[in-house]
């Protein structure tokens, strides 16, 4: 029940307006306090998720279709944006 709440408050919060710089600091601190297990992202484009790398305390992203055999070009910009956090 109580993790059922916390949920519907995740939502609440999220749903809200709220700053990008709201949003981050309050998604860390959620992490941090174990309510969330980690700040990720999983899109189709790669220069957005090497913003997002930058830009964010993320933990962990997904580059979909943007590694593969015949498309390689997160290794222009996600890899290097992962070595720099």
């Amino acid at each position: 029940m109580r993790a059922l709440a916390r949920r519907s408050q995740v939502r609440r919060k999220v749903s809200g307006l709220i700053t990008e710089a709201d949003h981050e600091k309050w998604t860390a601190e959620l992490r941090d306090q174990g309510v969330i297990g980690a700040i990720g992202a999983g899109l189709n484009q790669s220069a957005m998720l090497a913003r997002f790398l930058r830009e964010t305390a993320a933990d962990v992203v997904m580059p979909a279709g943007r590694y593969t055999l015949l498309d390689q070009s997160a290794l222009e910009d996600v890899l290097p944006a992962a070595g720099e956090a």
